[in-house]
C-alpha cells in the first residue's frame, strides 16, 4: 500500500519539474529574444522571449522577472516589463531582456523611415505672368511634422515652371497644372489654374483734333504689369463731353460742337484717356483774281483756271474757273491743303502760267495778285530786282536767292545779290516763276507771278525781307509802278476810349504809345512801305491801304490795277499774304483787321474798296472816335488825316 502511494507522487514531482530527490532550481540560464527585428519610426513591436535552465527545460516566464532595456533610446524604445519596442528614428539598437539571476537574450531591431503624408498649400489660381509659392507640410501617420527635403515639379511646365527646391512657380501660358510636392516615397499634390493676365495699364491713342462731323476711330491698348500687351479684353468707352465728342462703343470718336472733350477708356478698372479739341469744319474758300497778258497788262478772256496741289503737283481736279472778259476769275469753293496750291493758268497762244498760292482764309473769298501769261512767240528774257530790308528800303548785299519755275518744288538756279543788294537772272525760258530771298538776320521772303519773256529782262522785280529775332508784327505793302505813291494806315485802340492813328505824318512811335510806328513811306511806287507793332492793346487794329496819288477821286480803278500785295510777319515769319482785289473802283482798300497779342495775332480779312473823297458817307464798322472826338470810322479818320495833312515829298 505504500508504494502504490509514493509512486504517483513522483510522478508528480517530476511533472512539476522537481527533483523527486531534493528541491527543483527555476533560475533561467539562458534567454532568446524573438519577434519582428524591424520597426518604422513612430510605430511599435513586442518582442518576446524563450527561457531555459540550466538543463535546457525551457522554464515559465511565471517563474522569474525578465528586463528590457533599449540600447539607444534616441532610436527606439522598449517597455521595462513589456518587450514592446516603439521605433523613434531611423537606424539599428540592440534590444536586451534580461531575466532574474542575471542571463540575458538580446536582438537589434532596425528603425525604418515611418510612412509619412505630404499636404501641400498654395494659391488655386494666379493670373498669366504672375508668379507664387507653394509649401508642402511632411506629417507622420500621427499627425505629427517630419523634417524632411521636399522637390517639387510641375505637371506642364509649358504652363507654369516651378522651382524645384523653393516651390515658387511662374506661370507662362494660361491652362490648369499639377503642382506636386515628393518626400522621400511620399507625394502630395495640388491643382494650380492659370488664368489671364489683369490689366495693369490702358494706353488711349487717337487723334488730339476733330472738326465738327468728322470721326476718327480711337484704340485703346491695355499692357499687364510685366508690359505684354493684351488681347480679347472688354474695354468701355466713355466721353467726359459727349454734347462736344460722342464715342462709340468701339472707340469711334465724332466731333459735336465746338470744345474740348477727354476721350477715356477702361478695363478691369484701369484706364487712360486723350483729351479732343473739337473745332468748326472749314468752311472753304474761293480765289479771285484776274488773268492779265505780260506785256501789254490787259486781261485775257476766255483763260482756263484750276488748281493743283503744291505738295505733290496733282491736279484738284474739278476746282476749276473761265476768265472774264476783263480777265476776272473766281473758283470753286475748296478747302486749302498743307503747303497751298499753284494756281494754273491756261490759254491758246500763251505759256501755261502758274502762281503760288500759300495759304487762305476759311469762308473767305481771297484775292490774289495777277497772273501774266507770256504769249508763245515771246523769246527768253530774264529777271532782275533789289533785295531790301523791311525796315529801312535800303538793298541788302550778300542775300541769297532762289528761282522756281512753278513746275517743280525745286528751285532751278540760284544767285546772291551785290553790294547795292541788286540781283539778276538770266537765259530764262518764257513763263511764269517766283524768286525766294533770305539773308542773315532776315526771314525768307518770296515774290511770285513773275512773268519772263520778250527776250527782256523783267525789272523791278524786289523782295522785302523783314529781320528776325524781334518780338513785333511787321505789315508790309508792296505794289508795282503804277499809282507812284500808296499809303499805309493802322488805326487801333488806345488804353482809354480813343484810337491812334499811324500813318506816313509819323503819329505813333514804336517806344511808347501807342507802340506801333511807320518804318518806310515809299514815294516812288513798288514799297516797301513798313507799320512795325511793339506792343499790342486789348482791341480791334484795322490795317488799309489808301492811293495818295489819286485821293482826288471817287472813280479810280488804279488801286485794284497796281499789283498791291500786303504781308504780315511776326516772330515765327510770315503769317498772311493779302492782295489788293481787281478791277474794282476805289482810292481806300481796307485789307484786315486784327485781335489777339504779338505772338498770335488773331487776323479778319475784310477785303473791302471804298474812297475817301467824302469820308461822312463811308462806312467802316465798328464806330469810332475819330481824330477831332466826333463819332466817326476808320475811313472818315484816314479821309480827315489825309486832307489835312500834306505829304512834305509829294
Amino acid at each position: 500500500m505504500i508504494s502504490r502511494t509514493i509512486r504517483p507522487l513522483a510522478i508528480l514531482l517530476a511533472v512539476l519539474g522537481c527533483d523527486a530527490l531534493g528541491p527543483t532550481d527555476f533560475t533561467a540560464a539562458s534567454v532568446e529574444v524573438f519577434g519582428n527585428s524591424q520597426v518604422k519610426a513612430g510605430e511599435s513591436i513586442t518582442l518576446h522571449t524563450l527561457l531555459k535552465d540550466k538543463k535546457g527545460s525551457t522554464l515559465s516566464s511565471s517563474y522569474t522577472t525578465v528586463t528590457w532595456i533599449s540600447s539607444d533610446e534616441t532610436k527606439a524604445t522598449v517597455g521595462a516589463t513589456t518587450g514592446v519596442v516603439t521605433g523613434i528614428q531611423e537606424g539599428t539598437v540592440t534590444i536586451t531582456a534580461t531575466a532574474t539571476g542575471g542571463a540575458y537574450g538580446t536582438k537589434a531591431v532596425l528603425v525604418t523611415p515611418p510612412d509619412v503624408v505630404v499636404n501641400v498649400s498654395g494659391p488655386a489660381s494666379l493670373k498669366l505672368y504672375e508668379s507664387g509659392s507653394f509649401t508642402a507640410t511632411v506629417r507622420d501617420f500621427a499627425g505629427h511634422p517630419l523634417n524632411r527635403p521636399v522637390t517639387w515639379i510641375s505637371s506642364d511646365p509649358t504652363k507654369a515652371s516651378i522651382d524645384a527646391s523653393s516651390g515658387v512657380v511662374t506661370t507662362v501660358a494660361t491652362g490648369s497644372v499639377t503642382i506636386t510636392a515628393t518626400s522621400g516615397n511620399a507625394t502630395g499634390t495640388a491643382q494650380l489654374t492659370i488664368a489671364p493676365a489683369g490689366v495693369d495699364r490702358v494706353e488711349v491713342v487717337g487723334t488730339a483734333s476733330l472738326q465738327i462731323g468728322q470721326s476718327a476711330a480711337f484704340s485703346a491698348h491695355l499692357y499687364d504689369a510685366q508690359n505684354h500687351e493684351l488681347t480679347g479684353r472688354a474695354v468701355s468707352w466713355l466721353s467726359s463731353a459727349p454734347l462736344v465728342a460722342s464715342v462709340s462703343a468701339t472707340g469711334t470718336v465724332t466731333g459735336a460742337t465746338v470744345g474740348s472733350a477727354n476721350i477715356s477708356a477702361s478695363s478691369e478698372g484701369k484706364s487712360d484717356f486723350v483729351s479732343v479739341s473739337v473745332t468748326a469744319a472749314p468752311q472753304g474758300l474761293k480765289l479771285s483774281g484776274r488773268v492779265i497778258d505780260a506785256v501789254t497788262g490787259s486781261g485775257l478772256s476766255g483763260a482756263l483756271v484750276d488748281l493743283i496741289r503744291a505738295s505733290d503737283q496733282t491736279s484738284m481736279g474739278t476746282i476749276t474757273s473761265t476768265t472774264q472778259s476783263d480777265g476776272t476769275f473766281l473758283t470753286d469753293i475748296f478747302i486749302m491743303p498743307a503747303g497751298g496750291v499753284y494756281l494754273r493758268a491756261t490759254r491758246s497762244g500763251y505759256v501755261t502760267g502758274r502762281i503760288l498760292v500759300a495759304g487762305g482764309f476759311d469762308g473767305t473769298t481771297m484775292s490774289i495778285e495777277a497772273l501774266p501769261l507770256v504769249p508763245t512767240s515771246n523769246q527768253p528774257g530774264g529777271i532782275a530786282g533789289v533785295v531790301r530790308n523791311a525796315r529801312t528800303g535800303a538793298g541788302l548785299a550778300g542775300a541769297s536767292l532762289a528761282l522756281y519755275n512753278n513746275l517743280t518744288n525745286t528751285p532751278v538756279a540760284p544767285a546772291s545779290t551785290d553790294a547795292n543788294g541788286a540781283y539778276s537772272f538770266t537765259g530764262l525760258t518764257a513763263g511764269t516763276y517766283r524768286v525766294a530771298a533770305t539773308a542773315p538776320g532776315f526771314q525768307l521772303a518770296e515774290r511770285v507771278g513773275i512773268a519772263v519773256g520778250n527776250n527782256g529782262v523783267t525789272g523791278n522785280q524786289d523782295i522785302v525781307l523783314s529781320p528776325n529775332g524781334t518780338n513785333d508784327i511787321r505789315i508790309v505793302l508792296t505794289w508795282g509802278a503804277s499809282p507812284s505813291d500808296l499809303d499805309s494806315h493802322l488805326t487801333g485802340p488806345n488804353t482809354d476810349a480813343t484810337r491812334f492813328h499811324v500813318y506816313y505824318a509819323g503819329r505813333g512811335s514804336f517806344s511808347s504809345a501807342p507802340f506801333a510806328g511807320l518804318d518806310v513811306d515809299d514815294v516812288s511806287s513798288f514799297g516797301p512801305e513798313t507799320i512795325s507793332i511793339t506792343q499790342m492793346n486789348s482791341g480791334n487794329y484795322r490795317y488799309s491801304v489808301h492811293d495818295f496819288t489819286n485821293r482826288s477821286s471817287s472813280t479810280s480803278t488804279a488801286l485794284s490795277n497796281s499789283g498791291a500785295k500786303v504781308q504780315v510777319y511776326t516772330s515765327a515769319g510770315l503769317i498772311a499774304t493779302f492782295a489788293v482785289p481787281s478791277g474794282q473802283v476805289g482810292n481806300l482798300w481796307t485789307v484786315f483787321e486784327m485781335t489777339g497779342s504779338l505772338t498770335n495775332p488773331v487776323l479778319t480779312p475784310r477785303n473791302e474798296m471804298s474812297n475817301t473823297s467824302d469820308p461822312s458817307t463811308i462806312t467802316s464798322p465798328p464806330a469810332i472816335v475819330g481824330i477831332s472826338g466826333t463819332q466817326g470810322n476808320d475811313a472818315a479818320l484816314i479821309g480827315r488825316a489825309v486832307k489835312g495833312r500834306a505829304k512834305p515829298k509829294y
